[in-house]
């Protein structure tokens, strides 16, 4: 087993890892969130229901979920390096098909393969930063970690319907498949195994992790990491909704244009950015992760049901305020994995757990929520998705190892 001292000093490589890691990331947020604004045009070219775009989101959850503890045992056998190039491969050619996609279906395959992608990103990512990370440091720098996501979504959202209208929205999916194959070049020349493992012979120099050492069956007796994995499930199927389908909200209920509507959600998506860096911040100076979820959950529900029913200036109000508090759960919720497994090779494993759950609430989400709007409306099927953050803090609360 191994164990950070709390004096432990961070590897100045450490810091390169991360940026590795943020751009990569960066790159596979590009392509969650190029669907999201530009939904009505892949609408209007397939003749599809809001419901059915939809699924242009939730591929990527069932994905995630069938291949969720694949991917964590490929990281283990393979190593950060061979995993990482893998993934961004998969995310390129996924963006290219879909790009070339003339029916509805091909359109999904496409998402299919660069979900095959993302998840091994998304299990990757927070692993390599908790093996390079003290733990004690490990919740600053995933909160840097998760500013990706916003920071991703600002361009996307922003700059997305201003490109379809000079290239089409196909031109955008190959934007993402060009930034892909870039990042790809990046982690390959850069990554590499945390030395600390390698000096321990627990690890060689692409990062691979004898299962023999660090069986992953043993993690998945952890009680704690399913129920946080069940928390994610809960999160993802208020938040994913809001993502999908905001900015389509404001444009046919309040009148905005796309592009303005766009504009409206990504600046204030600003919000996350200070908000996952202070959180990070702050579960490592307070030393708890729960209490910092657990909180965010029981202001995220109102919230969530305010932001649907909000008009003129109060949009930006409670958009706003939903965005400072929403990204405090994965944020503490991620920083928290390192500390409930025994062993640091294992987080991979349980970041696989947590998207299990992570990607149920994605495949459910969307659709769920879609199918609702279309019978009751907006407004009713938020108020319908907000009881959903209590349970979600109630699920905090019987965690036992979080600290």
């Amino acid at each position: 087993m191994i164990k950070e001292d709390n004096k432990e000093s961070i590897n100045n490589y450490a810091w390169v890892i991360l940026a590795v890691v943020y751009l990569t990331t960066f790159a596979s947020h590009l392509m969650f969130n190029k669907v999201p604004p530009l939904i009505l045009n892949l609408i209007d070219e397939f003749g599809v229901t809001l419901g059915q775009a939809g699924w242009l989101m939730s591929m990527l959850g069932l994905t995630g979920l069938i291949m969720a503890l694949p991917a964590g045992i490929i990281l283990q056998r393979r190593g950060l390096r061979l995993t990482g190039i893998v993934a961004l491969g998969l995310i390129a050619s996924g963006a290219g098909l879909g790009a070339l996609s003339g029916s509805f279906l091909l359109l999904l395959v496409s998402r299919l393969l660069e979900g095959l992608g993302s998840t091994l990103l998304v299990v990757l990512a927070p692993a390599a930063i908790a093996m390079w990370f003290p733990r004690e440091k490990v919740g600053t720098s995933m909160g840097i970690w998760t500013t990706a996501g916003p920071v991703t979504a600002i361009v996307i959202v922003t700059l997305a319907p201003l490109w379809a209208q000079v290239i089409g929205w196909r031109g955008v999916w190959w934007i993402t498949a060009a930034v892909s194959v870039a990042m790809m070049v990046v982690y390959w020349l850069f990554v590499r195994s945390p030395p600390r493992l390698e000096a321990a012979g627990l690890a060689d120099e692409n990062g691979n992790m004898p299962e023999a050492a660090a069986s992953w069956k043993k993690a998945l007796r952890n009680r704690d990491i399913w129920l946080v994995g069940l928390a994610f499930l809960i999160f993802n199927l208020l938040v994913t909704p809001f993502l999908t389908y905001y900015v389509t909200f404001l444009a046919s209920v309040h009148g905005y244009t796309q592009a303005s509507a766009g504009l409206i959600f990504s600046l204030t998506a600003l919000a996350t950015i200070p908000s996952a860096l202070l959180t990070g911040w702050l579960s490592d100076f307070l030393g708890t992760r729960k209490w910092v979820a657990f909180t965010a959950f029981l202001i995220l529900g109102p919230l969530f049901v305010m932001v649907f029913q909000a008009s003129g200036a109060m949009i930006i109000v409670f958009l706003l305020l939903l965005n400072l508090f929403a990204i405090s759960i994965p944020v503490s919720l991620l920083a928290a994995v390192p500390d409930m497994m025994s062993d640091v090779r294992l987080v991979g494993i349980g970041m696989a757990v947590i998207l299990i759950g992570q990607n149920l609430g994605l495949i459910i989400g969307p659709p769920l929520f879609g199918g609702l709007v279309e019978n009751t409306g907006w407004g009713v099927a938020a108020i319908a998705f907000a009881p959903l953050c209590l349970l979600g803090a109630v699920v905090i609360l019987l965690t036992r190892k979080m600290p």
